[in-house]
C-alpha cells in the first residue's frame, strides 16, 4: 500500500490472526508513531493487476445523492475501530492483516480495513487478498463454514480451497454514475467473486458455468440462493450483463435480502 502524501503519521496496529484447530489466537501489536501513515487503497495488492472495471451493483429506486464529504479519522477513532475489529474477529476463522486507515473522498473510507487472505476452518485462500471491513470479514468466514463448504462437499465430495476475488474495496458510486448512491465497495462491505477452486484443483468459474446445466452450474445456482440471507445483497449473472462473470456479495443491512 502506498503512503498518502502530505498527511500526518498516526499509530498503526498490525493484526495477525492464527487459525488453530479449536480456537483463534489474535495478536495486536502497536507500531511506533510515524512508522506508517494513512493509506490510499486498492482492491488488489500492487503485484496484482486490478480488474479493468469493478462491476456495478443494481437495485431499484436509487435516489440522487450529491457529492459526499471526505472521510477522515482521528488517531483515537482509528484506534477504537481497530480494537473493536479484534473483538469481532476473536471467534471467527480468519487470517488477515489490519491495515492503516483508508481516508477517501466522496464518502469513501475505512477506519480499520483488513487485508483478508484466509477464511473458514479449512483455511480457504482469497486470491488475491481482499481489502474489506471487519464486519464483512466475519460474515465471509461464517458463510464459508456454514454455506460454501457444506455445499461443496455435498456437490463434489471435496472442499473449496481458493476463492477468486475480482473486486473488494474501491472508491466509487454504484454503476459509476454521478449522483448514484455510494457503492458498498466504497465502504469495504462488498466482495466480487469470479470462481471457486476445489482442493483437487478443479475450477468452477461463474462465467461459462452458470447456465451450463452441469453439476458446476447446479452448485453455483444453489450457492447463489443459499447466500441470500447471510448477505444483504447477492447479485449474479441473472442480475444484468455486468454480473455475468461474478457474484457480488455485500453486507448491506436489510429487512429482507436483495438477491438476483
Amino acid at each position: 500500500m502506498e503512503q498518502a502524501a502530505g498527511q500526518k503519521p498516526v499509530n498503526v496496529a498490525c493484526l495477525s490472526v492464527v487459525i488453530g484447530p479449536a480456537r483463534i489466537a489474535i495478536l495486536l501489536a502497536a507500531l511506533a508513531t510515524g512508522m506508517a501513515g494513512r493509506a490510499d487503497a486498492r482492491s488488489t495488492p500492487d503485484s496484482v493487476a486490478p480488474a479493468p472495471d469493478p462491476h456495478p451493483e443494481v437495485e431499484p429506486g436509487q435516489p440522487a445523492v450529491e457529492t459526499l464529504p471526505p472521510i477522515r479519522f482521528t488517531a483515537d477513532e482509528a484506534q477504537a475501530a481497530r480494537a473493536l475489529c479484534v473483538i469481532r474477529l476473536a471467534t471467527e476463522n480468519v487470517a488477515a492483516e489490519l491495515l492503516a486507515p483508508i481516508e477517501g473522498e466522496d464518502g469513501c473510507g475505512l477506519a480499520a480495513p483488513l487485508m483478508l487472505s484466509l477464511i473458514g476452518a479449512a483455511t480457504v485462500e482469497i486470491r488475491p487478498p481482499a481489502t474489506v471491513a471487519c464486519t464483512l470479514a466475519a460474515t465471509l468466514a461464517r458463510w464459508t463454514d456454514t454455506v460454501l463448504q457444506p455445499l461443496a462437499l455435498a456437490s463434489f465430495g471435496e472442499k473449496v480451497a481458493t476463492i477468486t476475488n475480482v473486486s473488494s474495496y474501491v472508491c466509487r458510486r454504484r454503476n459509476r454514475r454521478p449522483g448514484a448512491r455510494i457503492s458498498e465497495h466504497a465502504r469495504g462491505n462488498a466482495l466480487d467473486i469470479a470462481a471457486f477452486t476445489l482442493q483437487s484443483g478443479r475450477i468452477i468459474a461463474i462465467l461459462g458455468n452458470w447456465s451450463s446445466g452441469t453439476d458446476n452450474g447446479e452448485f453455483l445456482r444453489k450457492l447463489h440462493e443459499r447466500s441470500c440471507g447471510p448477505f444483504g445483497t447477492v447479485l449474479g449473472p441473472d442480475a444484468n450483463d455486468a454480473h455475468k462473470g461474478h457474484f457480488h456479495l455485500d453486507g448491506t443491512a436489510r429487512k429482507s435480502a436483495f438477491c438476483e
